[in-house]
């Protein structure tokens, strides 16, 4: 199990369904796994916080990534 899937493992996929959530310096790291795994857990929206808009744009993508529509 890498760090992203471990990241809300316990949680309920409902929890965060539409839910709006605010991640700082997610464009590396603990923010970043972070990140993905609200979108895999059904985050409504993610509003990514860095100070570097180039890696922001980068690590927005690899979130979109590997986000996977429920059945």
């Amino acid at each position: 199990m890498t760090a992203v899937e471990d990241v809300g493992a316990n949680t309920k996929r409902r929890k965060f369904k539409g839910k709006v959530c605010l991640v700082t310096g997610c464009n590396t790291g603990l923010g970043k796994a972070t990140a993905i795994g609200l979108a895999k857990q059904g985050a409504g929206k993610i509003i990514m916080a860095c100070r570097n808009v180039e890696a922001a744009r980068k690590a927005a993508f690899d979130v979109r990534a590997s986000f996977v529509e429920p059945y």
